[in-house]
């Protein structure tokens, strides 16, 4: 895993090195200084508008002015970010540069420095200050895009680190615009009119989680990286996330759910994990006899759960709340027939359907864990031999079911049979609460479970004849 390296600005250029070496060592190598004379030039040219060479390019500059292997050069086809380029477009009145030459003085009596030039006007500038030694990197229309120089070199050192990895994609999302607090947002994970907003509810997702955000993350960038992933979250327009890894089953497991964060962030918590001095894994849920033994490195709740993530393809399903529609004998199909043919019964619903659209379309997008929550219960929870615990609970029909708290073995001996039930039917009867129909595969048989929306989450309530489920089941 590579390492990025946090420490004063004086010591920028040798962190910087450091950390792209430690996995690509013959990039250094590629890497050649401006020269004395050419460092004098921009700094004459600078000298007109009453601003000196901020301090952090001048470390850049030093060290890699004229080639820096690639790092800013890659950013955009034909970018040109070299001390030649640079100079070139600022002394060019009547060539080929002489037109964004003007542009460029311009904005430099704006107090913006254009260090990276693209033919696409995909420009990058440095927002001067007589003060600044670190200074911010805006675009072409001045809107932000680093907090400081520094932090957009390590974040194209982040982009050239994720090339390396066998698995990457990429995935953008736009902004759910309906007026109305985030509490109430069942149309989509999403909110925030402003880029501070959406970066909030970034934040607010990964620390539920455990995630924490690399040092070069800023206002806009959310990065974090361990020894399984690396990823980076932007929020200027919108949601985009980019995410790598090597691990076939992490992949399997965050393909589908990249534009979905609550979801996503949900199945990199599981690789958070903590190693002991021999190299053990003990954030995962481990028996708790003494015989039992911490999962080795490598395996993980997936390894054991296989099946799991069967309703993970979310381009199956229906989740712009306009597409729903309503069939003749009252079902709202979320999944048509060639795929999972999922439907939510309406002849029952608590409201009508117009009302209670956005919230089907939110929950289709729910399905996948849910599902995955439906089938941890059934491996991990046990009615105990001879369970007592029978309660008359407040129904229509009076009907006896087991007492969760009195009656249920946790962790029982493992129990590897598969999960014979498909996800058919669901039915909101109240509001806040969810009921699954699953039906049996191989015998004529039906199981009933119902979760609690709450504080923003589905909790699992009742499975089968188990009632009183605790919303911390899966912590005992």
């Amino acid at each position: 895993m590579a390492e990025f390296y946090e420490g004063t600005l004086d010591t920028l250029m040798e962190r910087l090195c450091s950390s792209i070496s430690s996995f690509d060592q013959e990039w250094v190598k590629r890497c050649v200084p401006a020269t004395e004379e050419q460092i004098q030039q921009l700094q004459d040219i600078l000298a007109e508008y009453h601003y000196t060479i901020p301090a952090a390019y001048l470390y850049y500059l030093r060290r890699m002015g004229q080639d820096d292997g690639g790092l800013l050069e890659n950013q955009w086809d034909g970018c040109e970010v070299d001390i030649g380029s640079v100079l070139k477009l600022l002394f060019d009145k009547v060539g080929f540069y002489g037109r964004k030459h003007l542009y460029a003085r311009k904005h430099l009596e704006e107090g913006l420095f254009l260090f990276s030039n693209n033919w696409t006007d995909a420009c990058f500038y440095m927002k001067l200050s007589i003060e600044e030694d670190n200074p911010m990197v805006t675009d072409i229309e001045n809107t932000y895009v680093a907090e400081s120089f520094e932090k957009y070199l390590f974040r194209k050192a982040f982009h050239m680190y994720q090339e390396g990895f066998a698995h990457s994609d990429f995935e953008s999302s736009s902004v759910c615009h309906e007026k109305k607090e985030k509490e109430d947002c069942r149309t989509c994970p999403f909110y925030g009119d402003t880029v501070e907003g959406r970066m909030d509810f970034i934040n607010q997702m990964a620390e539920s989680y455990g995630l924490k955000k690399a040092w070069f993350s800023d206002l806009a960038h959310f990065i974090c990286y361990n020894s399984y992933y690396a990823f980076e979250i932007s929020v200027c327009d919108g949601y985009s996330v980019k995410f790598s890894c090597n691990d076939d089953k992490l992949w399997k497991q965050v393909r589908y759910s990249l534009s979905l964060f609550p979801e996503f962030f949900m199945y990199l918590s599981k690789y958070e994990s903590c190693e002991d001095q021999y190299g053990r894994y003990t954030h995962f849920d481990t028996a708790e006899n003494e015989d039992s033994k911490p999962y080795q490195k490598g395996e993980d709740l997936y390894e054991r759960y296989a099946h799991f993530n069967r309703y993970g393809d979310i381009s199956k399903f229906i989740t712009d709340p306009d597409l729903l529609q309503v069939t003749w004998d009252k079902y709202v199909y979320i999944s048509n027939e060639n795929n999972y043919d999922i439907a939510v019964g309406l002849e029952s619903c608590y409201a009508p359907f117009d009302e209670v659209k956005p919230f089907i379309a939110f929950l289709a997008t729910q399905i996948c864990e849910l599902d995955n929550i439906v089938q941890r219960f059934n491996q991990k929870k046990r009615i105990k031999n001879g369970g007592r615990g029978y309660v008359c609970l407040p129904s229509p029909v009076g009907i006896l079911r087991i007492d969760y708290s009195q009656s249920i073995e946790d962790n029982p001996a493992p129990q590897e049979e598969k999960f014979n039930f498909i996800l058919a039917c669901i039915y909101i009867e109240e509001k806040n609460r969810v009921s699954f129909d699953y039906w049996c595969t191989t015998e004529n048989s039906q199981l009933d479970v119902v979760f609690e929306y709450k504080e923003n989450k589905f909790f699992l309530q009742r499975y089968g004849i188990i009632d009183c489920i605790p919303d911390n089941w899966e912590e005992k």
